[in-house]
């Protein structure tokens, strides 16, 4: 342990042990949040990115689709804009706006012999994605997101491919999971949207309606990795004003720093705890349809059926059956094979 950290844990274990009451509160509550934000810390570095190019030259996998017609592939006319190259980043592109700057997918991870290789992976994808061969585009396009699993891109490409390949039900839910990773990007916001119209069902999606998500804005505006920097950032300030004040050296400034310090800090941990605590908490219709049963056996009475892209709240699992429920509160079972949870 290096010197200055050496005497740091020695103050603090000097707190606990003879400081009194208020400062050995103080201090475990510090201990408290440091170990709760270090549990929540993505084990996958924010900056690893699924999409480099041997060349450093980006490519742009699909921008806002644009409705075509007569075209192999399509999901119900349907269409993500096709790989091209560009000179220098854009929204939308392997590597632009919705991940940052351009890295290995795996940054940080020890590679082993078993490990395929990002780099090629991506150059098979896109050349599968651009000579009309989806599926295959898809098996890489999914690899790579399962390499990079907090990575908005990785998820963004394998919706299109997705969506170009026909499976709309996948392409929404892996649109739905790069949205929670990149809540503000512009082209997985319209890809979404767009991929929506094409279901058939006329169910509105289980997202949150504009007065929740204007006053938890931090909630809905901001990825899981941001609100674990900003939790980072706002624990810092909180305890190295409230250090100050018990110094006496208390002033209007400090005491404003602490009060600011510790609501942004609340805020974030709650954020993330309703995170965790509800989980993939939607279901999105893989098969082309599906019925929805009065109970978890085959037996059931059919209640109704849904199609593939309907997105729908996720309640309970039992065995093989997933209890779903509409936005008019009309609850049914369906087997768990035929859709794909997601956030």
């Amino acid at each position: 342990m290096p010197r200055g950290m050496h005497r740091v844990m020695s103050r603090v274990i000097t707190q606990v042990v003879a400081g009194d009451d208020r400062r050995r509160v103080l201090v475990l509550l510090a201990a408290l949040s440091a170990g709760m934000l270090t549990a929540l810390a993505p084990t996958t570095p924010a900056s690893a990115l699924v999409g480099q190019e041997p060349s450093e030259e980006p490519l742009r996998i699909g921008g806002a689709a644009a409705p075509v017609e007569g075209e192999a592939g399509e999901a119900e006319g349907m269409e993500p804009d096709t790989p091209s190259a560009t000179s220098g980043p854009e929204r939308g592109e392997v590597g632009g706006d919705a991940g940052g700057s351009l890295q290995p997918p795996g940054a940080g991870r020890q590679e082993t012999a078993a490990d395929p290789d990002p780099a090629t992976l991506f150059g098979e994808a896109v050349q599968a994605y651009e000579s009309g061969e989806y599926g295959l585009a898809v098996s890489r396009f999914r690899q790579l997101a399962e390499i990079g699993p907090e990575n908005a891109s990785a998820q963004y490409n394998l919706g299109n491919a997705l969506l170009r390949s026909g499976e709309l039900g996948g392409a929404i839910a892996a649109y739905r999971r790069a949205r929670s990773l990149a809540p503000r990007d512009e082209d997985v916001l319209a890809n979404l949207q767009f991929a929506r119209t094409s279901a058939r069902d006329a169910i509105a999606a289980p997202d949150p309606g504009a007065v929740p998500r204007t006053l938890v804005f931090w909630h809905f505006g901001f990825s899981r990795v941001e609100r674990i920097w900003i939790a980072v950032v706002a624990g810092l300030a909180f305890w190295s004003a409230i250090a100050l004040v018990l110094l006496r050296r208390a002033a209007a400034t400090r005491r404003w720093l602490a009060a600011v310090g510790g609501v942004v800090l609340i805020a974030m941990l709650a954020s993330l705890a309703f995170d965790w605590w509800r989980g993939a908490s939607v279901a999105v219709v893989l098969a082309p349809q599906v019925d929805a049963r009065t109970a978890p056996e085959a037996s059931g009475v059919v209640r109704f059926k849904l199609h593939a892209g309907t997105e729908v709240r996720a309640l309970e699992e039992r065995g093989d059956w997933i209890l779903i429920a509409l936005p008019d509160g009309e609850r049914g079972w369906i087997e768990s094979r035929f859709v794909e949870r997601t956030v």
